[in-house]
């Protein structure tokens, strides 16, 4: 019995666009078939989506565009309030630079988008995938866009040997061949429901596929040993210690990270740096905001992890006047509306619920 002849690349995007006009997942951000895409809510979902799921993102964006309903309410909104509003999500970089750019499209372009990737790209925090999928789902106009699903994908449709991230090249170059002129916007968009309902990174679902038809890795029988990855090392520890300092009155001292780097802009009750190996007790002395107090450990531990390594911190209260410079004092009640990352939330959560002596 022979078997069906390989699709040609129109009928491979004629196929994918026909599922995805019957399977195509409803987000809030998506415009609904036949609708002009709002360039604020693409712009917004996409920066929200990078290293994050939709299902996570949705209640975020729901938030925002609530609270900041245009670019330009956006733009003037104090930079505190986007970062409170943004706790949780994580890679805080992009709370930061999310209220940049849309101060940088107000200044430079009167508040309306630029739709060429290279004007995007000059915008804080628009990398090239996320230019181009602005391009694309914005503005309809032809582009490759490439994320981990449209790699997980092309690396099965071709049966691409190398392993990412070194297949990169070879991948961007298949894409090149299967992205479309016609319907770039849903064609990415189709590319990311495809890889995220179908294409699945485990057990992927070969007999829903419009493109099980020519698949090299559905062919092989076992289209999950693609794409090829190099292997995953073991995740470093880090260590730290936390200085939990209370004001007879009650109130908890606290200060902001710096803008740039891990966690930057968020607030903290006062951390240490974060080390290789535990500190010592003896130690502890040297790295405390406050040399003169007395600092008590708890037992318990906070463990957070973070996408490269995890994060073991130490303990230690006392109570105290002193306001070292660059702290604060924030009453236990107004706790909520500073904007902690989610390690802080654990370490808040543990220190109030020790009672006050």
């Amino acid at each position: 019995m022979a078997s069906d002849p390989k699709p040609t690349l129109k009928e491979n995007s004629e196929r994918l666009l026909a599922w995805y006009d019957v399977n195509r997942r409803k987000f809030p951000w998506r415009a609904a078939p036949g609708d002009l895409p709002n360039i604020y809510h693409v712009w917004l979902s996409e920066i929200m989506l990078q290293q994050t799921r939709a299902a996570a993102v949705v209640p975020y964006f729901t938030k925002f565009i609530h609270q900041w309903p245009t670019l330009d309410t956006l733009a003037k909104a104090p930079r505190e309030k986007i970062l409170h509003s943004w706790a949780g999500l994580g890679y805080y970089a992009r709370a930061r630079n999310l209220h940049a750019c849309a101060q940088a499209v107000i200044e430079r372009y009167n508040g309306s988008f630029p739709c060429s990737i290279k004007e995007l790209r000059s915008l804080p925090g628009v990398g090239p995938y996320t230019a181009s999928a602005i391009s694309a789902i914005g503005f309809n106009i032809p582009t490759t866009v490439i994320d981990a699903n449209v790699e997980r994908i092309l690396a099965r449709l071709f049966t691409i040997e190398r392993p990412l991230p070194q297949a990169r090249k070879t991948i961007t170059q298949a894409a090149l061949k299967i992205f479309p002129k016609e319907r770039p916007g849903d064609f990415a968009q189709a590319m990311m429901d495809l890889g995220a309902q179908i294409c699945t990174p485990k057990k992927p679902i070969c007999n829903q596929c419009p493109w099980s038809v020519g698949c090299k890795a559905h062919a092989s029988g076992t289209p999950g040993l693609w794409p090829i990855k190099n292997p995953t090392p073991a995740k470093a520890i880090r260590f730290g210690v936390v200085f939990a300092v209370r004001h007879p009155n009650g109130a908890i001292l606290l200060q902001k990270r710096p803008d740039h780097g891990l966690l930057g802009g968020m607030t903290e009750v006062i951390t240490s740096e974060w080390f290789q190996k535990p500190i010592s007790p003896n130690e502890i002395q040297s790295h405390a905001p406050i040399s003169n107090a007395r600092w008590s450990p708890l037992k318990a531990k906070i463990h957070h992890t973070f996408s490269h390594f995890k994060l073991e911190l130490q303990v230690y209260t006392t109570e105290s006047r002193n306001q070292p410079t660059g702290t604060f004092w924030c009453a236990v009640e107004d706790l909520n509306s500073q904007p902690f990352p989610s390690l802080m939330r654990k370490v808040v959560l543990l220190i109030t619920s020790i009672p006050e002596k």
